[in-house]
């Protein structure tokens, strides 16, 4: 089923692809499976996010590297197999992600953005956009110390909650957070 995420923009039904070892967000190696979704806008080359579920245990998703990379703004070409976004499990059995942005910086190099709060979130991705993530899997959107009970130093930085039922949430948040910033950025959206 294809997915929209607003006004022209959508992520296509998932394909499975298996992934030699490689190094994983924590920089252990390991083989897994990945779930490639291509993120489309209206007349531009598609886009590939890749959702990998590593052996180990662990889960991250980003942008994919094609084979054949197609003509893009040199900010978005950048992006791939960069700034990956980890999937992490609660010891009480809920998924999160952080609710990050991206978008250029020196050299058109991707930055992390860490929004303070969803205003300002939905400032960087479009209030709109971040609103349809909610129909897609993300349960809720808030500082860790409010959804996960963080108490640490990281505590008021922003997360998402996902729903397990709903196997594109990750992708679905990545695209959203991550990728919609650059586009918006580079004038595809």
């Amino acid at each position: 089923m294809t997915i929209s995420l607003g006004e022209r923009l959508t992520l296509a039904p998932a394909r499975q692809t298996a992934i030699e070892p490689a190094e994983t967000c924590s920089g252990l190696i390991s083989s897994g499976t990945a779930t490639d979704r291509a993120l489309s806008v209206d007349g531009r080359p598609e886009l590939t996010v890749r959702d990998i579920r590593w052996r180990n245990g662990e889960r991250d998703v980003r942008m994919h590297l094609p084979d054949v990379l197609p003509e893009m703004p040199r900010a978005l070409a950048k992006l791939h197999d960069r700034r990956r976004a980890g999937v992490y499990r609660t010891d009480d059995g809920r998924t999160w992600m952080t609710a990050w942005s991206v978008l250029p910086g020196d050299g058109d190099w991707p930055k992390w953005r860490r929004p303070t709060g969803v205003g300002e979130l939905g400032a960087l991705c479009g209030a709109d956009r971040l609103r349809v993530v909610h129909d897609h899997g993300v349960v809720e959107i808030g500082s860790k110390e409010a959804l996960l009970g963080d108490p640490g130093r990281t505590r008021r930085q922003l997360c998402a909650l996902l729903d397990d039922d709903v196997e594109a949430a990750p992708a679905v948040l990545y695209a959203v957070t991550r990728l919609v910033p650059v586009l918006r950025h580079i004038g595809w959206l």
